[in-house]
């Protein structure tokens, strides 16, 4: 079905927003984007200035296909915006061999012939001392992996779709729900508006603008912390690639140092909290909560100094299954949604706004997203 003008709507301009512009502008679509703060903010999940792209994957081989696809779009936004987004410096995987986890990147390695190093805890020591790693653990580098800048890769896409005739409407509020029908009201600050096709990419803001998907995203809020490097040399990209521990600390995860001394750390999601409301996000942390991160740094990050420097507080949409939803609204075929992408959804922003982007203008796409389909909990 042919798309007019200006015909598509996209509710949100974080991660998954500002890449289904791009994608529907490149094809000549030209569509507007609504976002309550402007694309780069640091409210939503993509904050916290680095996000790890791994192709060795442990939540499912059948991700690897659409990674090697993001890779090639993160690498077209790279040429189109003049922008340094995607390094591949690699990526460690940390744990006990036997641990649930390392078993499943071991085996989307085995099954995807990626390139790659196995590391005993010996040799990891010798090359990574910056680093821990306990007796009986091993480490698996992943060779096509490494980081990517969130914050200047979302106003990257944002202004490339805008130079393309997509439209951004910043700081523009959607303030209630969306209806059926052949069009699809809009209700912003100032009226409703109506398009032929909706695109929610609204995050944590979801369950309120379509309160079917509510009850199957939980709100958290992921926390991050940066130290001071003891020797900062260590941890700069060349010499330090992001690290994801499966034992120990699980969950716990490290990323280079991009300005030369601060180095980044997250922790794993069972200590993400829950959000009530994510315009009332608390961003201030408890004397227990720093103290946790020192406890950790003091574990797996003998290179840094172990007091943070600074904090960061973020919002996230979980599904039970901890796979996004992304597709038609079943009995609503003109909305597309892309939500709940349970903190692994950066690295595959740009090809999931290319799945947007073909359900939009042809209802249908070839890339494999059937284990996504908002139908599991919305038929």
């Amino acid at each position: 079905m042919a798309i007019d003008d200006r015909d598509v709507a996209i509710i949100g301009g974080g991660t998954m927003g500002a890449m289904t512009l791009w994608r529907l502008a490149s094809r000549g679509v030209r569509a507007v984007c609504f976002e309550q703060f402007s694309p780069g903010h640091d409210r939503g999940a993509a904050g916290g200035e680095t996000r790890v792209f791994r192709t060795a994957y442990r939540e499912g081989s059948v991700y690897v296909p659409l990674l090697q696809a993001a890779r090639g779009l993160w690498r077209e936004l790279e040429e189109e915006s003049g922008r340094d987004l995607l390094t591949l410096n690699g990526a460690l995987a940390v744990g006990e061999e036997d641990s649930e986890t390392m078993q499943a990147v071991l085996a989307s390695i085995d099954q995807n012939d990626l390139r790659h190093e196995r590391l005993d805890v010996e040799e990891f020591r010798a090359r990574y001392p910056q680093h821990g790693i306990q007796d009986g653990e091993m480490a698996v580098l992943d060779l096509d992996a490494g980081f990517l800048r969130p914050d200047i890769a979302l106003v990257a896409a944002a202004r490339r779709a805008e130079e393309l005739g997509g439209v951004v409407e910043r700081y523009r509020r959607v303030e209630s729900g969306l209806g059926e029908g052949d069009r699809v009201g809009v209700a912003v600050e100032g009226g409703e508006r109506r398009f032929r096709k909706v695109v929610v990419a609204a995050g944590g803001w979801t369950g309120r603008l379509l309160p079917e998907v509510g009850p199957f995203l939980s709100v958290k809020r992921p926390t991050q912390a940066w130290f001071a490097a003891r020797d900062p040399a260590r941890f700069r990209p060349d010499h330090n690639p992001p690290v994801l521990r499966s034992t120990g600390v699980p969950g716990a995860y490290v990323l280079p140092s991009v300005d030369g001394e601060a180095v980044k750390m997250g922790l794993g999601q069972e200590n993400h909290e829950p959000v009530d409301d994510p315009d009332r996000l608390d961003r201030s942390f408890t004397a227990d909560q720093i103290q946790q991160y020192k406890e950790v740094a003091r574990q797996i990050l003998p290179g840094v100094f172990p007091d943070p420097i600074r904090l960061g507080a973020y919002v996230d949409a979980y599904t039970p299954d901890g796979h996004a939803m992304v597709g038609v609204i079943p009995g609503q075929e003109n909305i597309v949604l892309l939500c709940g992408f349970s903190g692994h959804g950066f690295k595959l922003a740009p090809v999931f706004g290319d799945v947007a982007a073909d359900l939009v203008t042809a209802g249908e796409t070839g890339r494999a997203i059937g284990h996504l389909a908002p139908a599991r909990y919305l038929a």
